[in-house]
C-alpha cells in the first residue's frame, strides 16, 4: 500500500527514512504514469521499500 505525502510529512517520510523511498510521481490523464504504477506496485512486496504517492 503507498503511503500519501504531504508538504508537511516529506521531510520525515522520504529524506530521513531509514528504508529506500520510492516516491511515485502522477497523474490521472497519463498513460505512461498508469503504466509506471503497474511495476511500482510490485515494489509492494519488498519489505526494505517504502513506497510514497
Amino acid at each position: 500500500m503507498a503511503f500519501i505525502l504531504t508538504d508537511e510529512n516529506f521531510e520525515t517520510e522520504v529524506l530521513k527514512s531509514d528504508k529506500l523511498a520510492v516516491v511515485d510521481f502522477w497523474a490521472e490523464w497519463c498513460g505512461a504514469c498508469a503504466a509506471m504504477g503497474l511495476v511500482i506496485g510490485d515494489l509492494a512486496k519488498f519489505r526494505n521499500i517504502a513506497r510514497c504517492k
